[in-house]
């Protein structure tokens, strides 16, 4: 059996909002929505309530109308991680906005205090 070595150059795309208010992180790929491969959801400032990180397939969404593709929780003191092994390309075909609130479902637009930082890698 023989063996190689193959040396190959990995490029990875990643962007922080570190306000993330409840207007949002519009349009974080610029109009092309990327293949997000990894999210993380900073909550470990606050102590008393879950966060919720909402994924719009829209480059301007209004927050608390428009209906979020995706919604990830993040438990109080808690820095949730969430690996998306075949990407979300094929769900946001038009954009990626991104809002961090206080409360799940459309309707919540009260930005989490302390404000929580969300990465994405793509």
């Amino acid at each position: 059996m023989a063996q190689s070595k193959t040396t190959e150059k990995l490029t990875i795309t990643s962007v922080e909002d570190t306000l993330n208010p409840a207007t949002g992180f519009l349009d974080v790929a610029l109009g092309a929505a990327d293949d997000v491969t990894y999210a993380e959801v900073d909550n470990s400032g606050e102590t008393n309530n879950i966060s919720y990180t909402k994924f719009f397939n829209s480059k301007a969404p209004t927050i608390g109308t428009t209906d979020p593709v995706m919604i990830l929780p993040a438990g109080w003191t808690n820095k949730a991680q969430f690996v998306f092994s075949g990407g979300l390309g094929a769900v946001f075909t038009t954009a990626l906005s991104v809002a961090t609130v206080d409360s799940a479902g459309t309707a919540g637009t009260t930005p989490v205090d302390p404000l929580t930082p969300v990465r994405l890698v793509f």
